[in-house]
């Protein structure tokens, strides 16, 4: 039997939300510098990717954005895992192609900032959000390239 949620129950994870604001992020990068939302660029669209480094799909993904980074020069990528999985980010580097830069970031939150946002229907879990930083819809496990670029362009 399935527990019924009232309709004046609080969403636990309101950041999951279409229509949202992007959740406060403090991300820490293999190196040990910490990165928060303000240090992104203003007015770029942002794919927040939250995975696990040893995940096969999420190599593809990141493969794939690797392939048509071309198309993403204007957007923010962020490549979200663990802290306690943050040492395992270098291999995921080597064996996805991926490649850091200013606009794409790869580290590890805490637990507290992932069960604001982590749904559990797939990883990786890209979450896709326009220029203001709204976001805009969520894919689980695969990147389809036209429709992430529909999205973060809203």
């Amino acid at each position: 039997m399935h527990a019924q949620v009232k309709a004046n129950e609080p969403n636990k994870q309101p950041f999951t939300i279409p229509g949202s604001v992007l959740v406060p992020l403090k991300i820490t990068t293999p190196a040990g510098a910490i990165i928060t939302q303000d240090d992104l660029p203003k007015g770029q669209p942002l794919m927040l990717v939250l995975f696990n480094p040893m995940c096969d799909h999420c190599q593809k993904v990141a493969t794939t954005l690797q392939e048509h980074i071309d198309v993403f020069k204007d957007i923010t990528v962020v490549f979200l895992t663990g802290l306690n999985l943050i040492n395992e980010v270098q291999n995921f580097i080597t064996a996805s192609g991926i490649i850091e830069g200013r606009t794409i970031i790869l580290g590890g939150t805490d637990m507290e900032l992932s069960s604001k946002i982590f749904m559990s229907k797939g990883i990786p879990q890209m979450m896709l959000y326009n220029k203001d930083h709204i976001l805009q819809h969520t894919f689980f496990e695969t990147l389809n390239i036209d429709s992430t670029l529909y999205y973060l362009k809203k």
